[in-house]
């Protein structure tokens, strides 16, 4: 979500009665918590695994039903693993699963953020663990993982430059995790909304022939738009844009969409927008809530900001979340951290 203007902020279009089979949900990350990271860092599997399963008991009393994730199993640095299915199917959950895509910059040895490896050799081989660990999940809690989401933001850099070993990568776990586990279970990818639009026009290494729904991401806010226009929240705006590029890559065979992330910031800086406030992003995650004219799936982003940050000094990344990175309730009018903030009919 960090790094592309989104730009494309159309009309609304007349949407059609497709429907994917999953309910909403939200993006998660246990990185937030202090209590997950210490654990991680001292290797204690048993305080990992305590940290996420308060986190989804906390996300479920909300009144999140899924959840999306960014991988697919989290681990020690000795290392030792536990899957996010594993947790989510002990809550009662669901899960979109994400394979995270370590990968270097220019495909040299400096690798993209940090990351368990640093040469483009290591982060290959360490992603094989995340394929299969979803592969595993899905076979072991058929009910519990509702689809597998392989790269996220990362077939294209910042720049909006192609990156081929990615794409040539993640189309191939693509085809590993639907050979091992054929139709059972939806497999895509998750990128920017302009990146399917540059792969529509030059695909050498057949992305879209790989996925038939794709993990649209898609923030009005780092397209510099501000939160209302003409007194309305642009969230009513993302389903039409998904539903826009659903048509646009019909012809490539790709039947659906699913809004993989979509939120709003509390704070923050955007050169070119201010619009990062409490009150916009109460404005916009009450306007998705509602769902309404929803034909797509969405995964709001996220569930907690991943720091606190006093008078938001840094960038407006880390202010997504519904709740405050130590599980409090960030604003009792965005949403009842102790209690229920998701909508009447349980979509979340």
């Amino acid at each position: 979500m960090k790094y592309l203007v989104h730009t494309a902020f159309a009309a609304l279009l007349g949407l059609s009665s497709y429907s994917y089979a999953a309910t909403n949900g939200i993006n998660y990350d246990p990185a937030h918590s202090p209590q997950f990271v210490e654990a991680q860092a001292i290797g204690n599997l048993v305080g990992m695994k305590s940290a996420i399963r308060q986190d989804l008991e906390q996300i479920k009393t909300m009144g999140f039903k899924v959840i999306k994730t960014f991988f697919s199993t989290f681990c020690t640095n000795k290392p030792e693993c536990v899957t996010i299915a594993e947790l989510a199917h002990a809550q009662e959950m669901q899960v979109l699963v994400g394979v995270h895509e370590f990968w270097a910059i220019n495909n040299g040895d400096e690798p993209r953020g940090p990351g368990p490896c640093v040469t483009r050799k290591e982060c290959e081989s360490w992603t094989v663990a995340q394929v299969k660990a979803a592969i595993e999940s899905a076979q072991k809690f058929p009910q519990t993982v509702i689809g597998i989401v392989v790269g996220n933001e990362d077939m294209f850099d910042f720049e909006g430059k192609a990156v081929p070993s990615l794409q040539r990568r993640i189309v191939a776990d693509i085809g590993e995790i639907k050979t091992q586990l054929g139709n059972s279970v939806t497999v895509t990818s998750a990128q920017r909304d302009p990146d399917w639009y540059r792969l529509n026009q030059n695909d050498p290494n057949d992305v879209l022939s790989s996925v038939q729904v794709v993990g649209d991401n898609i923030y009005p806010f780092w397209g510099n738009s501000p939160e209302k226009i003409g007194g309305v929240s642009v969230a009513i705006t993302i389903q039409s844009i998904a539903m826009k590029l659903k048509n646009a890559l019909s012809a490539k065979g790709v039947t659906g969409v699913i809004v993989t992330e979509e939120g709003w910031p509390s704070c923050g800086m955007n050169p070119n927008t201010q619009d990062a406030t409490i009150s916009a992003e109460i404005n916009y995650f009450h306007t998705w809530r509602k769902h309404e004219n929803q034909s797509f799936d969405s995964y709001y982003f996220v569930a907690y900001d991943l720091k606190t940050a006093h008078g938001c000094p840094d960038g407006a990344n880390t202010h997504f979340g519904l709740c405050t990175d130590t599980n409090e309730t960030k604003d009792s009018m965005l949403c009842n951290c102790k209690g229920y903030c998701a909508t009447p009919n349980g979509r979340g």
